[in-house]
């Protein structure tokens, strides 16, 4: 009796983990409906729940595909980065223009082959002196966009570029606080008297990363039994400690904010934060990560722009629906991304709050 109540759970727990991660195709098929890493991780921006996300796509099949642009110091760029120099491709593109230099992640990259912020600025009357380099990296955190520029905005210093970083308050935020989001990134982390250090990955490869740093996870099957409860959420994510990565999420980054300040001012760099926002936050008030954001904004005195009024006074305008600006997928359509430029416009021109 003793050895069945030991083994019937260890023989299950071993069953789940062949249908999880088999590569087997009966294990696959099988194990389909398992493979949801929501249900072993309630808090969904940790390195858990982003590197069983990794595992559970087919991608895991294929070790040994290189990964482009892999970059240790920021993660991974993109093919209009030099990975050794930082320059950008476009940099013949700025004649006697001034640089504008732009940071941020996928909706300030925009996707691939679509009409961007560097185009619409080209076609508009501030095109005539101003130039947009697009340093915006998909995916990228606000951690790795501080790293891309303190890597690259020296190459332009002398040109007195106009320094712009743009991020979405409700998704790269909380990516400062992982070492893996789609495959290996920096972060810092606090040393506990008040300072910050940069982690670096120590391997670049994916599949290679995560046989190296595997979730820590003792019993898939316990995780998969309380997830399946009717447990609340939120408390589910307490038991994981989410509040605990909250705090260290709002640490990080207002101490990214302050470095960023710090390289622009030390630079005697104009500059501005733009602030995007995914297509939910305007069904809801703005939630802590924000209102921290704002507080650390106005006390750094970081000269900023908020999308969110403007858009909601272009769907007033034009009639439009958030469906209009908004791809299912969560990033904005050319009418959105048509939108998002106005701001970015009139920040360029110098209307911004905070300064």
């Amino acid at each position: 009796m003793t050895l069945a109540l030991v083994a019937g759970p260890l023989l299950a727990e071993g069953l789940l983990r062949w249908l999880l991660f088999s590569p087997a195709t009966l294990a696959r098929r099988l194990g389909e409906r398992y493979r949801q890493a929501g249900l072993y991780v309630a808090s969904p921006f940790t390195d858990d729940f982003a590197k069983l996300s990794w595992r559970f796509q087919p991608a895991w099949l294929h070790p040994d595909r290189p990964m482009h642009y892999g970059d240790a110091r920021t993660g991974w760029l993109k093919a209009t980065i030099d990975t050794a120099t930082y320059r950008h491709a476009a940099e013949a593109e700025l004649g006697s223009r001034r640089p504008v230099l732009l940071y941020g992640s996928s909706f300030a990259a925009c996707k691939p082959d679509a009409r961007c912020f560097e185009e619409l600025l080209d076609d508009s009357e501030l095109g005539r002196s101003l130039c947009l380099l697009n340093y915006a990296v998909q995916g990228h955190g606000l951690d790795q966009t501080l790293l891309l520029l303190e890597h690259s905005v020296d190459l332009y210093a002398e040109r007195s570029p106009l320094v712009v970083v743009a991020f979405v308050v409700e998704a790269d935020l909380d990516r400062s606080t992982l070492s893996f989001f789609t495959r290996p990134k920096p972060r810092y982390r606090a040393d506990g008297d008040g300072t910050f250090r940069l982690e670096l990955p120590d391997e670049l490869v994916a599949r290679v990363y995560i046989e190296r740093h595997p979730p820590a996870i003792t019993s898939y099957l316990w995780r998969y039994l309380v997830n399946g409860t009717e447990v609340a959420l939120e408390t589910r994510q307490r038991w994981e400690d989410e509040p605990s990565r909250v705090l260290d999420r709002d640490a990080i980054n207002a101490f990214l904010l302050r470095e960023l300040a710090r390289a622009c001012t030390d630079r005697s760099l104009e500059h501005f934060v733009l602030l995007f926002h995914t297509r939910e936050a305007f069904a809801t008030a703005p939630g802590r990560a924000e209102l921290v954001l704002r507080a650390e904004l106005e006390r750094l005195a970081v000269p900023h722009l908020d999308t969110r009024e403007l858009v909601e006074r272009a769907r007033a305008r034009r009639g439009s629906t958030l469906e209009d600006l908004y791809e299912p997928s969560g990033h904005p359509t050319a009418l959105g991304t048509e939108v998002l430029f106005e701001t970015l416009a009139a920040g360029l021109a110098g209307q911004r709050d905070g300064a």
